[in-house]
């Protein structure tokens, strides 16, 4: 007689969730341990020992939703970092930008000071020797000579002997041109008001003269490469204190304008500040080549104030005086 064995307990184990693309997960079958089937039925698979291995050697798919939290992460950091640049690189350029502002609020494009009243513009046209212009001519303009340069001739001078080439004498008064050919003549005559470089009772400075009624800007215009080279200048009188004579003698200044028209695109004339070099005489007492005394235009014991205007080519110079802001 055949005997019923009872079966014995049931062990179930959990399903094993594993790769969701790779069929393998969500059977319907759970698994069973043991040493004999429970049922009669045809024989399963049976596992004496479950070992699930970790999701990233068993399964590759198990690993996308930890791969693509982490390229988030990534991803929100490099966001983060790009982000960070672009505000730094947009905080440069507005310092960049602000940089320049106070400049720009007090000068126009072309260099003129902003907000500044003109008082008078002149102009200083070179002129070839053999076409110098006839006459006076009238308004605002002075012709002197091309190609000039004699300012080593004209320091240390003799006036009442020296041969004038392309000199302004300049006069106080209203602004005027009293005359105006230098080209034909050697001298034209410019009036202009007094123009103190200090507060009274104290000295001009010498790097940076404080002007009190106005200044001056000037730029060249015309054929590029013609060129300027103004000083101004002055007659000295000293007296021998022993024989008692007196003697005059033309002093120069240790400063020029000097300025040569560009060309290209970086060649557009704009104006500069020429206010220490045409309306001061800085004087280089001791001998040592450089200014030790300022004077302004008719002022400090000098007569016969000039511009020696030394030229190259036919340039054609604009000057124009402003007044200072209230």
């Amino acid at each position: 007689m055949a005997l019923w064995r009872r079966p014995g307990p049931v062990r179930s184990v959990e399903r094993v969730v594993c790769c969701p693309k790779s069929g393998l997960s969500n059977s319907s079958h759970p698994l069973s341990v043991g040493s004999s089937f429970s049922h009669p039925t045809p024989p399963r698979l049976t596992f004496t020992r479950l070992q699930v291995e970790s999701e990233q050697t068993r399964c590759p798919f198990a690993t996308n939703s930890s791969r693509s939290a982490l390229l988030a992460r990534k991803t929100g950091t490099r966001v983060q970092i790009k982000k960070g640049r672009k505000m730094k690189k947009f905080l440069t350029i507005v310092l960049v930008a602000l940089t320049p502002l106070a400049a720009q609020a007090q000068t126009k494009g072309n260099g003129l000071p902003m907000g500044q009243k003109l008082l008078y513009n002149l102009e200083v046209i070179a002129y070839d020797a053999n076409h110098c212009p006839s006459g006076n001519a009238n308004g605002h303009r002075i012709a002197v000579k091309a190609d000039v340069n004699d300012l080593s001739g004209v320091k240390g001078a003799d006036p009442s002997t020296l041969i004038r080439q392309n000199d302004i004498l300049l006069t106080e008064g209203p602004f005027d041109v009293l005359s105006s050919n230098a080209c034909a003549t050697g001298t034209a005559s410019f009036q202009l008001p007094a123009n103190p470089c200090s507060d009274l009772g104290t000295s001009c400075a010498l790097d940076n003269p404080v002007f009190q009624n106005y200044q001056v800007y000037g730029r060249l215009v015309g054929k590029p490469g013609t060129g300027v080279n103004v000083t101004t200048c002055a007659t000295q009188t000293v007296t021998d204190p022993t024989t008692g004579l007196t003697s005059s003698t033309i002093v120069c200044s240790t400063e020029s304008w000097l300025s040569v028209r560009a060309s290209g695109k970086n060649g557009s004339p704009k104006f500069t500040n020429v206010s220490r070099e045409l309306l001061s005489v800085c004087l280089d007492t001791d001998g040592n080549g450089k200014c030790d005394q300022r004077i302004a235009l008719f002022s400090g014991g000098l007569q016969d104030f000039f511009w020696n205007w030394d030229t190259t080519g036919k340039a054609h110079a604009q000057l124009f005086f402003v007044a200072l802001p209230d």
